[in-house]
């Protein structure tokens, strides 16, 4: 089979890294961004730094269908992934299980994708947003405004989530995945900040404190642990963002949500309420709060299962993930191709997964990159893809 002209939707961590990999293997591939420049959401990608992948990748870093994340997972683990990062120039550094690019800038990261896809002379369209894609006997015909249409052989959908519009964050990716016969389920904020009903951000506002977040929702705790941050509008941080989702489903669906705050997750109950009767909360604490606790005369126990009203989350526009988007059902998990449309590609965020703080939702995004790329080598030249 001849190599057809590939269309990518959008120019983010799986767009990039798809079209790098295909240039490579020969393909004529054209990317549409609809920014005015490449890998935009990917330079802010962990504080500037890039947690690009994880040591600790399994699908129970994951929210989503379970296999379908672990055919991924299984078939780029970790190693290739970081052979991967290597051979484009990106020199990784491990902390903790965490890595980084050595430089600790994600810049570094998105250059040398950027550099990869202008060495294999791969067309980019930047300011190009598509706005309708469809499928004829020939192809599909892909639409930017103000454009005649374009006539390509495969199309991959690359556009990401939701999440932060100011770092290009936008719907369109599901309204085209919708238009080619694929269900979507509706898209809520991911890795963010808790409003509360209480009035605890306020009291608290500026102050980090360790504890354990906890969220019951339809019978199931979810529950992380590390520094909390209290801010204005409510609470904030890594182990907030862990569960935020799962406040923002419960709340977009109608249904009960409840939380609770351990901040004394080191202690037991009964460690707790020895400490506090000796010592009382002044070595436990920041001063506002202390002085909180005993005007209110919270008891030691109380402090361990703290209750907390989640209202709602601090919205799409501060989530640094979209929890939602493509069924997976739908996406046949061996290749990424859709089961509804053939030679069309699903990746990354848009897909109905989404993953903890880490490093995980980068890898899950190359991991499906990688896939859709052997796949279509597979395809034509009857090879596993891995060059």
């Amino acid at each position: 089979m001849k190599k057809g002209p590939i269309a990518v939707i959008g120019a983010g961590a799986s767009g990039l890294l798809c079209a790098y990999f295909l240039g490579r293997n020969g393909y004529p591939v054209e990317i549409f961004e609809k920014n005015d420049r490449m890998a935009k959401k990917l330079n802010a990608t962990g504080n500037g730094r890039c947690n690009f992948t994880n040591a600790a990748v399994s699908p129970d870093q994951y929210y989503g269908s379970k296999d379908f994340i672990k055919e991924v997972l299984n078939a780029v683990p970790v190693e290739r992934v970081l052979a991967c990062f290597r051979e484009i120039g990106v020199f990784p550094y491990e902390k903790d299980g965490y890595f980084y690019p050595y430089s600790n800038r994600a810049r570094t990261v998105s250059d040398a994708l950027v550099q990869g896809v202008k060495q294999e002379n791969i067309t980019v369209h930047l300011s190009s947003k598509v706005v309708k894609i469809r499928k004829t006997s020939e192809g599909f015909a892909v639409y930017v405004k103000g454009t005649e249409p374009a006539l390509f052989q495969k199309v991959i959908l690359a556009c990401g989530g939701a999440a932060c519009s100011s770092l290009g964050g936008s719907g369109s990716g599901y309204l085209l995945a919708k238009s080619l016969s694929h269900s979507v389920q509706s898209p809520v904020p991911g890795l963010t900040g808790i409003s509360l009903v209480e009035d605890l951000g306020r009291v608290f506002q500026k102050i980090r404190c360790r504890g354990q977040i906890n969220v019951v929702s339809e019978g199931v705790t979810y529950s992380d642990t590390g520094e909390i941050q209290w801010v204005k509008e409510g609470i904030s941080g890594i182990p907030v963002f862990q569960v935020s989702r799962v406040v923002a489903r419960a709340l977009e669906e109608g249904k009960e949500v409840k939380a609770s705050v351990d901040f004394l997750p080191d202690m037991t109950v009964e460690e707790a309420e020895e400490w506090v009767s000796v010592h009382g909360y002044d070595g436990l604490f920041h001063e506002r709060m202390s002085a909180y606790f005993k005007k209110h005369l919270i008891a030691a126990a109380t402090m361990k299962d703290f209750p907390i009203t989640p209202v709602q989350t601090f919205g799409m526009e501060r989530a640094q993930v979209t929890a939602g988007g493509v069924v997976t059902e739908e996406v046949d998990e061996k290749t990424m191709e859709s089961k509804h449309c053939k030679n069309l590609y699903i990746l990354g965020e848009l897909l109905d997964v989404d993953g903890i703080c880490g490093g995980f939702n980068l890898h899950f995004a190359w991991a499906t990159a990688l896939i859709c790329k052997d796949a279509i080598c597979r395809d034509v030249i009857g090879t596993d893809g891995n060059r």
